[in-house]
């Protein structure tokens, strides 16, 4: 008692001294949680869990709920390890870190501890409801939603539904049904009944809706399924024949075949906001005229969208989100396909897409710097041809254009060019035409060049470019042309309407030309060769500057002089020397512009076809200064009438009949 009654006192005389009861030690700081993973488990169980944050202490405790973890560990001052016990009631908890200062900080709503579950099969012919409170819900089998009242199965949010192997849910197979999963408050997740971390690719079948179903499904997670099913049908979520839904903000991963697949005759009602990762097939399988909702702030990893044939109708945007559009028949557009900055258009072999050829359609590639629009094959190493390419017809939509683009290994099948251009022709601006199994781009049928600037050709097996000559003027001179199988431009004859530049692009031989070019029009047209161009004529060809007297049609040919001459030749044919004759040469008509026309540090050879010369004036004076005529049938200069050309350092050699005549 003596004892006792010593420590009472002592007890009593440290309460006198502080006057009140003693105050908890202020916390030295508060730790933080971020993260919580995995973020739900069975009370059926145990579960191991890592709890990550910030300033974690040792001999910090960690709870869920009121429950500690057992066997805590901290394993750094950013992370804790411990076991959630098993026999915690259902519902959703707050995750702490208590530190032994006091020191506290909270997760709030972060793990949710389930039931031991319900399994369900078969069929479902009256309204049905699974509730959050008996989840996960675990599919056995093939379960049915279907009745001649169109049943309903509704899926409340929070709520996990697990498929066995193989497993499957279906709606409308044979008579009407309908479900409901709106997860807006939490989340509904789709996914394989295998443990955590043994899930993989197909591990159950899919959601399928058939005849005149229809589905509600908004914040759903479909994970890991796509796999083989009683029905043989691989997409995760599949909708077939009248088969309707509203699909939004849905994650689609992990899937064996498609993510979404939609059928021919199937709509969906509302589509936006989804998430397609990580598929081993196309993350979204559909029809051309079913894409109008791609533009719905979607996102895809690297992988396919693949677009089924089907007919346009209206205008559509493809968004660059990530992964390729895969095109498997020609792509026939009618109404205008705009294709954001980074979309890649992947196509089958010999398939090509077309806009204007026999309705009236549109492109517009708005591709960025570092951002371009492609057009590839689909094969993992293409050779030159592997598709057919891009064709416009003369129902072109005004404003098509290709900004920033790559088109690779296109011009197979037929197709004369990886870019055909018949009638009318898009806008066609830094974009890089490469590996074509024929030309680069070619304009026919009364197509021009509009606004063709800073654009590469490179490797096409044939030229760069076929155009008329009166298409010249709008290739800038800023275009590259290189690795080419032959000359940079095949250019067929014409008339010549409106002035231009025609450039020689920093190629040996870039002009291969193969029918008469005339420069005239009332509006006096002058056309500028600059220096180091190769202008090469085939056989009966010349090149007619002005009119005949009487013409009201004038013209003008300037050739520039430069470090490098500009050749006007014949062709260079293998294993075929060069003839005098070969073309008809330079002829300066009654009304060329003689005030302006003039040939400077130039050469030209190999004319004089009939006997006349290599350049021919007929009443007409242009000026020549430091030009070289040579190897001509007839004369080098052949003047006729009153010309009288203003010549100074003019050299004649190697011409059949001398060197000025008749």
């Amino acid at each position: 008692m003596k004892t006792l009654h010593s420590v009472l006192i002592l007890a009593g005389a440290a309460i006198a001294g502080c006057g009140s009861e003693p105050s908890k030690p202020t916390p030295i700081s508060a730790p933080e949680v971020a993260s919580v993973s995995p973020t739900r488990a069975s009370n059926t169980d145990t579960a191991t869990v890592v709890i990550r944050g910030s300033g974690f202490a040792a001999g910090a405790v960690a709870l869920v709920g009121i429950r500690t973890l057992t066997g805590a560990v901290l394993v750094s001052p950013e992370e804790i390890r411990g076991v959630v016990p098993s026999g915690i009631s259902t519902g959703l908890y707050g995750v702490r870190v208590r530190n032994r200062d006091g020191g506290t900080g909270t997760l709030a709503s972060a793990f949710r501890v389930t039931g031991p579950g319900m399994t369900h099969n078969g069929e479902i012919s009256e309204d049905e409801i699974w509730q959050l409170r008996d989840s996960p819900h675990v599919v056995s089998g093939e379960v049915q939603v279907r009745g001649s009242s169109s049943p309903a199965l509704t899926i409340e949010a929070g709520c996990r539904v697990l498929f066995q192997n193989g497993a499957r849910l279906v709606v409308g197979d044979g008579a009407p049904g309908r479900l409901i999963a709106s997860g807006e408050t939490g989340g509904i997740e789709f996914t394989s009944s295998l443990s955590p971390g043994n899930e993989e690719r197909g591990s159950w079948g899919n959601v399928a809706l058939f005849g005149d179903s229809s589905a509600v499904l908004r914040n759903c997670r479909f994970r890991f399924g796509g796999g083989p099913t009683l029905g043989g049908l691989p997409p995760c979520l599949l909708l077939l024949t009248n088969a309707s839904a509203m699909v939004d903000d849905c994650l689609f991963e992990e899937s064996a075949g498609a993510g979404l697949h939609l059928g021919d005759e199937s709509a969906l009602l509302s589509f936006s906001g989804c998430t397609f990762r990580r598929s081993s097939g196309p993350h979204l399988s559909l029809r051309l005229e079913r894409s109008k909702g791609l533009a719905a702030g979607h996102l895809f990893d690297d992988g396919i969208i693949e677009i089924r044939p089907g007919t346009m109708a209206g205008d559509l945007y493809w968004p660059g989100a990530g992964a390729a559009y895969r095109i498997g028949a020609n792509l026939v557009l009618r109404g205008t396909l705009t294709l954001g900055s980074g979309v890649a258009l992947e196509f089958a072999s010999g398939i090509k897409l077309e806009a204007g050829v026999e309705t009236p359609g549109g492109l517009v590639a708005a591709g960025e710097e570092g951002a371009p629009v492609r057009f590839r094959s689909d094969r993992t190493q293409p050779a030159p041809g592997a598709w057919a390419g891009l064709h416009f017809g003369p129902l072109l939509l005004s404003g098509s254009r290709l900004d920033h683009t790559e088109i690779r290994h296109a011009g197979g099948s037929g197709q004369p060019a990886a870019v055909v251009c018949d009638g009318a022709a898009p806008r066609i601006q830094d974009s890089r035409v490469e590996s074509s199994a024929s030309l680069g781009v070619i304009y026919r049928a009364g197509a021009r060049p509009v606004s063709f600037v800073r654009n590469v050709i490179v490797g096409s097996a044939t030229h760069a470019i076929e155009l008329p000559a009166s298409g010249l003027a709008g290739i800038a001179a800023d275009n590259s042309f290189s690795g080419n199988g032959a000359a940079g431009l095949i250019v067929d004859g014409g008339v010549v309407t409106e002035s231009g530049l025609w450039s020689a692009f920093g190629l040996s031989s870039p002009y291969l030309i193969r029918g008469d070019i005339e420069i005239r029009a009332a509006s006096r047209p002058i056309v500028t060769v600059t220096p180091g161009a190769t202008l090469r004529f085939q056989s009966g060809c010349g090149l007619l500057v002005g009119a005949p007297e009487g013409s009201t049609e004038s013209g003008a040919l300037v050739v520039e002089r430069g470090t490098a001459p500009t050749i006007l030749t014949s062709p260079d044919r293998p294993g075929v020397p060069q003839q005098p004759g070969d073309w008809e040469g330079i002829v300066f008509l009654d009304t060329s512009d003689d005030e302006t026309s003039r040939l400077e540090g130039c050469v030209v050879e190999y004319g004089g076809a009939g006997g006349l010369g290599n350049v021919r004036c007929r009443n007409a004076s242009p000026v020549l200064r430091d030009v070289l005529l040579q190897w001509s049938a007839g004369y080098g200069l052949y003047l006729e009438g009153a010309s009288e050309p203003d010549t100074a350092g003019v050299t004649c050699q190697f011409n059949t009949l001398g060197a000025v005549g008749p």
